[in-house]
Formats: C-alpha cells, structure tokens, sequence
C-alpha cells in the first residue's frame, strides 16, 4: 500500500469526497474536538459508533488548520497523539495510557487499511505538532514509543 503525507492542512471536502485513500489525524483520549458545521456525520459512522458524539463542537474548517477537522468520516482514522482537550501533554508518566490508546488506534487502521489504496498522513506529522507536543527532550520515553509504533505501522500497511 503506498503511503503519502499530504501538502498543507486537510481539506474537509476534498477529504470528504476522496473515499480512495485513508486519512490519519491527530486525536485526544477523551475523543472529543472539532467537526463540520454543514455535514451531518452519519449515523453509522465508524467513528461516531466507536466513541460517541460527545465530540461535535462546530467551526469552519477553511479557518481550522488541525488535522481533526475531518474526524467522524469513514476515511478518517484516529492516533491519539494528543494529550487531552484541555491542552495538557502526553508525559513519560503516561506512557501505560499512551500505548494502550494508540495500539487500540493502530488496531483499527490496520483493520481498515484493505478498503483503501493508499494512507495519507498529517502533513505536519505526529511530532512536535503544536498539538501533541511530543518531543524527544519533553517525553523521550513516549516519543521513542511513538516512532518504534509508527516505523512499524509504516511497514505493515506497505505490506497490505
């Protein structure tokens, strides 16, 4: 499976429109944040089914640059590389949390990746992003979890 990082901030409706290709974004442990103000998310939506509708708080996502603005749809897929809503970081103290949320996350990409042809990643990755504030010197421990999880998330779906 080719895996690609995407040019700038994602685009709702392109994101929307394109059900070839499975979308990564970044997320919080509580699953709640951003959607589309004007699309209904469906009911049986993977997402919504798996962890609720706790999460719609609604703003334009041409004014919203982070990766979760097209979390709910059927191509969208979750890391929780986020500490929380509240804006506090992950920390090395939380690495039993971290992992258990992320391999749950890795579990169901890897389950889904087959509908797709393609993964595409946050163009501003899964480190150092002003959201997940994950760095080698803050959290060394979480950061050398994360890239351990994801070179191998990378080398299974390349196989898929």
């Amino acid at each position: 499976m080719k895996i690609s990082r995407d040019a700038g901030p994602y685009r709702f409706d392109e994101v929307l429109k394109d059900q070839k290709r499975m979308y990564l974004f970044e997320d919080n442990p509580q699953r709640t944040g951003l959607a589309y103000p004007t699309y209904k998310i469906s009911e049986d939506s993977w997402y919504k089914l798996k962890f609720g509708s706790k999460y719609w708080l609604y703003r334009e996502p041409e004014k919203y640059e982070k990766t979760s603005c097209i979390r709910g749809l059927q191509n969208a897929y979750p890391l929780c590389t986020v500490g929380n809503s509240k804006g506090k970081f992950w920390s090395d103290c939380d690495l039993a949390r971290f992992s258990e949320l992320l391999e749950d996350d890795i579990c169901e990409i890897l389950q889904a990746a087959p509908r797709f042809n393609e993964v595409v990643l946050p163009w501003q990755g899964f480190f150092k992003t002003e959201e997940s504030g994950i760095t080698e010197s803050r959290c060394p421990k979480i950061y050398r979890y994360l890239k351990e999880r994801m070179d191998y998330l990378w080398w299974l779906l390349k196989m898929v």
